[in-house]
């Protein structure tokens, strides 16, 4: 059995999914943290998820959950542990080392994580998602590229939104990751009818912490099942707001532009699907790793950087002039470490 180990957010999960689709749930199991952000999104998509509690925070919590996973590990005996990142990869890769359980290391960022770092110098394969991580390493790492779900969930929501009439001009799709971002959220709302005169429509994910918000700053918006939306006079579309959408190949379908942080999910996702954006870093993400990631996919002519909070209605009638083309050759994430993973 190959497990995954995934800290709870989309950044740490997803990547992990989109290998375990590839190789199948009989073959693949998870360890994640009980969350909506964790455990409930993997075992939406039918995968086996031991689930901890949350306990990064809690430091009487870490020997009991230590304790958990020492007995999950000695029962089930996975021929190899892949570390995904996060808080979670701590316990587990040192209970690895102990009971001499393989180790793969899924790094998705261009500058590693800290508990990819630590772990990586025992592991046998250190799968890095963009060549210039090995400038940060001081062991040797396998560029392999962050891999994408093979899938996205087909849902009444996603048809629903599929079905609306979208206009022909500019859509601008607006997303912060798994949580949202508040700061894109505030600049959208504050900008909404400047986009509108420049006929601009905009597909809005603001994440669920947010998302009572932006219903309150928009005007003629009309409610429907787990969405609202507003219609221009031609009743096409001219803004629709959701809080969470887990079908983001129809997302990148219908947008022309995306304005959104960095995460690493994000940047393979835009890489994924050829759609250029404008990428404003999340400004206290640890290491700045955002704003690696954000200049990686601007070197691969695929986006633009933006830094909080300079962002203006003109950066972004730029951005949909420019013409985008991807310079470098991206790998088959999921085959390359699903080949690499099959070797145990």
């Amino acid at each position: 059995m190959i497990t995954f180990v995934a800290s709870p957010t989309g950044g740490h999960i997803y990547p992990a999914i989109a290998c375990a689709q590839e190789l199948g749930a009989n073959q693949t199991s998870f360890i994640s943290v009980k969350s909506p952000t964790g455990s409930d999104i993997i075992t939406r998509y039918g995968f086996n998820c031991h689930a901890v509690s949350p306990f990064r925070n809690s430091l009487y919590k870490w020997p009991i959950v230590t304790l958990n996973l020492l007995t999950r590990l000695l029962r089930k005996r996975p021929k190899v542990l892949v570390l995904c990142g996060g808080y979670l990869c701590v316990p587990v890769g040192f209970l690895a080392l102990i009971l001499r359980i393989p180790l793969v290391i899924l790094e998705q960022n261009v500058l590693p994580g800290r508990a990819n770092t630590l772990f990586g110098r025992f592991a046998t394969y250190f799968c890095s998602s963009f060549p210039s991580t090995q400038q940060h390493l001081r062991t040797p790492c396998t560029y392999t590229g962050n891999p994408i779900r093979k899938t996205f969930p087909k849902t009444p929501l996603s048809e629903a939104i599929e079905n609306e009439t979208w206009p022909q001009s500019p859509i601008i799709g607006i997303f912060g990751g798994s949580q949202g971002a508040r700061y894109i959220n505030q600049w959208i709302h504050s900008h909404q009818d400047e986009l509108n005169n420049h006929q601009l429509s905009t597909f809005h994910i603001t994440g669920s912490r947010d998302y009572e918000d932006a219903l309150s700053t928009h005007e003629n918006l009309v409610q429907k099942d787990g969405y609202a939306i507003s219609y221009r006079p031609d009743g096409r579309v001219q803004t629709l707001l959701l809080p969470y959408l887990e079908d983001m190949e129809l997302f990148y379908s219908i947008v022309s532009l995306v304005i959104s942080r960095a995460g690493a999910s994000t940047i393979a996702e835009l890489i994924h699907f050829q759609t250029p954006a404008i990428t404003i870093p999340y400004p206290y993400a640890k290491d700045y790793h955002q704003d690696y990631n954000a200049r990686e996919l601007e070197n691969m002519g695929l986006g633009t950087c933006i830094f909080e909070p300079k962002l203006t209605v003109k950066d972004l009638q730029h951005a949909l002039s420019k013409s985008y083309s991807q310079t470098q050759e991206v790998p088959n994430a999921r085959e390359s470490i699903c080949k690499l993973l099959t070797q145990f």
